[in-house]
């Protein structure tokens, strides 16, 4: 891409993150992440998801959640999704939990994919009562 002199915008920067994401090509998500900063989309909504996705499936759960934390578009749903279900994924299933009792707090109305993620996580750990709470929500 940058043999072509391309002009990047978020949907292609996201897009690779993607491809990224699915190939678990934790090198060269960090490269487009370089290029993420240097073109200034970090705190675009759907970059920032990407990249919180991208670090979760190549399983840098470190760097997903300190970009959490940084994002600015705290009251999307899919933002603390991604974090959720890459928590999850990675056997981080208690602060998965958390992140989710935060989702609560902040009043963000969890869909489907969140409750499928913390079921996943509550099994996972042993919590099966803290689990089945969560199916009267």
């Amino acid at each position: 891409m940058r043999m072509y002199d391309l002009v990047f915008d978020e949907a292609i920067l996201a897009s690779a993150l993607g491809a990224c994401a699915d190939l678990a090509a934790l090198g060269d998500g960090r490269k487009i992440h370089s290029i993420v900063i240097r073109a200034a989309f970090q705190s675009y909504k759907h970059t920032s998801i990407a990249l919180i996705e991208m670090y979760s499936k190549c399983g840098d759960v470190e760097s997903s959640q300190n970009l959490f934390k940084e994002a600015k578009h705290k009251e999307d749903f899919f933002l603390w999704n991604s974090l959720i279900v890459g928590l999850t994924k990675n056997g981080y299933a208690i602060e998965a939990l958390e992140i989710f009792n935060q989702l609560q707090q902040s009043r963000i109305n969890p869909e489907d994919i969140s409750f499928h993620g913390i079921l996943t996580a509550c099994s996972h750990t042993g919590l099966i009562d803290k689990g089945c709470s969560f199916s009267s929500l």
